[in-house]
């Protein structure tokens, strides 16, 4: 009994450290910038990072939009994971560039040459 308490005990210190334990899939809602209902959906980036999906997207643009990953709104600081092709609605994933996850926090679908992204979300 002490063997498997001892077991059991360091399996839960385990799981109590920071970023130990199960990942957990991260979510944004994406809001238009200049309207909110200009571009409409939702983001999700699989628990163990490797995808990005997509879901119900809606967009009144026809341009070229590329997908980025963010800290913060600063695009500077972001990595582009993918493009959306003019037309382009409801469902669509792509995958992941490495080691992009950590401290990444803001969706931004952005026009390329355009200063301002179309559509924003926060992921969490």
């Amino acid at each position: 009994m002490n063997r498997t308490f001892c077991l059991v005990l360091a399996f839960l210190i385990v799981l109590a450290l920071p970023g130990a334990g199960l990942a957990q899939a991260k979510t944004a809602t994406i809001y238009g910038y200049e309207k909110a209902e200009f571009v409409t959906g939702t983001v999700s980036i699989s628990a163990d990072g490797s995808l990005v999906m997509v879901r119900d997207l809606h967009s009144v643009y026809d341009q070229l939009i590329e997908l980025h990953l963010s800290k913060g709104f600063d695009q500077a600081k972001g990595v582009m994971v993918g493009q959306i092709l003019p037309g382009s609605a409801g469902n669509m994933s792509f995958d992941a560039p490495p080691a992009t996850l950590p401290g990444m926090d803001t969706v931004l679908f952005v026009v390329p040459g355009w200063s301002v992204p179309v559509a924003v979300g926060l992921l969490r």
